[in-house]
Formats: structure tokens, sequence, C-alpha cells
């Protein structure tokens, strides 16, 4: 018996997940096609309206099967049908549920006068407007009416999603993105195709991939909106590999106008900032300025270390986003990071107004694990310097602390041990000032 599939129908179906579709297998060639397929009258043809795998395992095996008609007044009546039977799968997953359900509610909307029959052939849309087939639809499959517009949302945003990458959409279908119920509606088109690369690539979480594209599109709203500052000149930016302790033979004495820095933290890398001061004093102009970000717990002691050879003025807090790091030892709930505020010699009196609170933006670890925000980076260098001013940065990474300063209109001048970041924080550079 030749049946027909409509690909109307087949695009409805949830596939099986490989182990199902293997005990699915083992079953029907132990015991036959037991089941009936369900089949609907269309046109003098034998339309498949359940029953797909069996119906291919069929054909594979040389296997007969037994049939149940069932009558539709149309297509649209079919695919009403086969979504209301495929929420009765208890295999789905919350994704794919999710999706039948919305896709079911946009169908039956579309026509709210259409009755709609319950297996015990009674009728259960007799409402008008959305809101009514929701509050029908959603007592019909025992979930609240929300469940059912966050589920049509759901199925919008997947379906978009299968326009970009098909295989994306499996991924999140399959349920291995775990927020994607609650977030993929949130993504916007022109981040779409951003947030499907990510997933393919292995990211599991749709917020993370869109504070990902965030922080991509801030660096460029930034280099946008500053371009105009950058200073036309040949070189804006000099970039050296080595240890801080070598720093000095890089960077000339009394050259540069602000440290601005965020070094390794931990009790293990308290020596950096006995250097750090003593390159300080070295490269510094009088009354030059270094500001240093450092963890709360070494405070003491690299204010002690930066005292050798600065004058301490002051103290900024940096307020970090996102989730708090608990020091349990401690009992301790962290939100904030200490930035000190250190000058050589005496603090000039065209010195800067500075706001002494700074909050960050969700982190941006795109290039690097310690890598800082831009924009609050941006903001940072903006609080203390001034067009034309020299940046430096000894322990500048991936090059944020240089990012920021050219788009203050500054010069950089940047150094770090390790090669491979550098390289990072060059390219950053270079395809900031094209």
């Amino acid at each position: 018996m030749e049946l027909i599939i409509l690909p109307e129908i087949q695009r409805r179906l949830m596939p099986l997940q490989p182990e199902e579709l293997a005990e699915l297998e083992r079953s029907v060639l132990e015991e036959g096609i037991r089941d009936p397929l369900v089949v609907w009258q269309k046109d003098g043809q034998l339309v498949l309206v359940d029953g797909h795998h069996r119906y291919e395992l069929a054909k594979k095996h040389g296997l007969s099967f037994p049939i149940v008609e069932r009558e539709f007044r149309d297509l649209e009546e079919a695919l009403i049908w086969v979504d209301r039977n495929q929420l009765g799968r208890r295999n789905l997953t919350d994704e794919q549920r999710a999706v039948v359900m919305g896709r079911l509610y946009k169908t039956v909307k579309k026509e709210p006068h259409r009755p709609m029959k319950e297996e015990n052939g009674e009728n259960f849309t007799p409402f008008r407007g959305s809101h009514a087939t929701a509050r029908a639809l959603a007592e019909q499959l025992g979930v609240s009416e929300k469940t059912v517009r966050n589920a049509e949302k759901f199925a919008d945003a997947v379906e978009a999603l299968q326009q970009v990458s098909l295989e994306a959409a499996r991924i999140v279908l399959s349920g291995e993105v775990r927020d994607a119920l609650t977030n993929l509606h949130l993504v916007p088109k022109e981040a779409l195709s951003f947030v499907a690369d990510q997933i393919v690539s292995g990211e599991r979480s749709i917020k993370r991939a869109m504070e990902k594209w965030g922080a991509l599109q801030r660096e460029k709203r930034l280099r946008e909106k500053m371009a105009e500052a950058l200073p036309k000149q040949a070189k804006p930016f000099e970039l050296y590999c080595c240890d801080i302790r070598d720093a000095h033979k890089f960077v000339a004495a009394n050259s540069i106008d602000i440290i601005i820095t965020d070094p390794p933290y931990g009790r293990e890398h308290l020596h950096l900032y006995d250097a750090l001061a003593e390159f300080a004093a070295h490269a510094l102009k009088e009354s030059g300025l270094c500001v240093v970000m450092c963890g709360v717990g070494c405070l003491p002691k690299a204010m002690e270390a930066l005292g050798r050879y600065l004058n301490y003025v002051w103290a900024l807090s940096y307020e970090t986003p996102g989730r708090h790091s608990k020091l349990f030892p401690l009992r301790i709930i962290n939100g904030w990071k200490p930035i000190l505020y250190f000058v050589k010699g005496k603090l000039p009196d065209d010195a800067p107004w500075v706001f002494d609170v700074l909050k960050s933006p969700q982190p941006e670890k795109t290039d690097h694990e310690w890598q800082q925000n831009l924009e609050a980076f941006t903001e940072l260098v903006k609080r203390f310097t001034h067009s034309g001013m020299v940046v430096c940065d000894p322990f500048c990474g991936t090059g944020t602390t240089g990012v920021a300063a050219l788009l203050n209109g500054c010069r950089f001048v940047g150094l770090d041990a390790d090669r491979e970041v550098l390289e990072v924080a060059r390219k950053r550079l270079e395809e900031l000032i094209g």
C-alpha cells in the first residue's frame, strides 16, 4: 500500500532521537507494526497523517501495516490534529513541546470560529479573539494562558532560527541550550546569525551568546561615536613584549602622562605591584597619574607597594555585574573592585574632577578570560584624561585600555609579557585605526 506524504505535515513532526528510532526499529522487527497508521482520504488518495517513522520502517523491511482513517475538512484541520496528537507524546523535550503548542495556538487563532474537537467529540473554541483562544487551549492542555502565549513567541523564534541555521535550531529543540525557552525570543533579528553560530560552536546559553554579541556591538558603537577623536598621527600606539621588570628599557623616563592598568590578582602576583610602582616612578612625568585596579584581598599590600614610590590620592569603586564571587572563608559576597589612584609627586592644580564610582556592564571575555569591559574602561580613561595625553598600560593583555585610550583621543603605550595576547591587542588597535 502506497501512502502520500505531504511536506506540510512532515514538517510539523518532531523527529525521534537516534536511540528512540533504534528502539522503534527493534520493536517493529520483533513484533511487527501493531499500532495502525493514521491516514486521511484526500482527493482519492490516502495521505499519511501519523506514523511516518513506522511507515518508513515498513518500507525498509517489507512489513505490512494496519491503517485507520480520519476525516478532515481541509489541510488546516489535519495540521491541528497532528499538533494535538504530538502533544500527547511523552518523549518530547520541553522545547519541542513549546514549539508544537505555540504552532497549534497560531493555527487555531487564525480561524477562531472553527470548532476544534476533542477526542470525545466536544468543541472547545466557542470564544472570539486570540485571548479567548489562548484561554480555551490552555484549559484543554492543562497549562496557563501565559504558557500558551509564551509558546507562540518561542515557536516564532525557533522558526526564525531555522531560517538562519537548521543545525542551531536542532540543538535548541534537543534541549541542549538551557535558557532557550526564556531567552531565544528576546534575540533581535540582527543578532540571530551570531547567536546561531555561537550555538553551533558549542555555546549552550542564549544569554551568554547575547552578552558576547552585545560586547561586539558596544565596541562598534564606541568606534563609530569617537572615530573623529582619534589622533591624526602616523603611530598612535606602541606595543612591547616584555616583563614589567624590564619595562623601563622600552619606555623613556618622564614620558607618560598616566598609567591605567589591571595587573593579575592574587597573592602570588603581589610582587608585580612593587615592579609596577618602580616603573611608574621612572616612566611618569612629574605629577603624572597612576590608576590601578586590584583585588580587594590584596588591597593593603598593593597600596603599600605603590606607596613606596608614589603618593596616594584616592580609591574608586568599580562595581561588577552578574554573578558575584562568594568568599567562603570570609563569608563575603564580592561585588566590587578597588581602583587605586596615585600620583607621582604632587597632584597638579588642573587635575580632573573624578567621580569615584564606576559601574561596569556585563564582562567581556571574547578574547581572554581576564579581559575587562571596553565600555567601562573607556569611561575610566575619559574621567582621567584629555585628548593628546599618553596612556600606558604595562599589563595591557588584549588591549582594552589601549582601545579605550585611542577612542578618547590619546596615544597609547602597551606592554605585556604574553606575546600571544599582545598580538590580539595589536590586531584590535590596528582594526580601530584602519
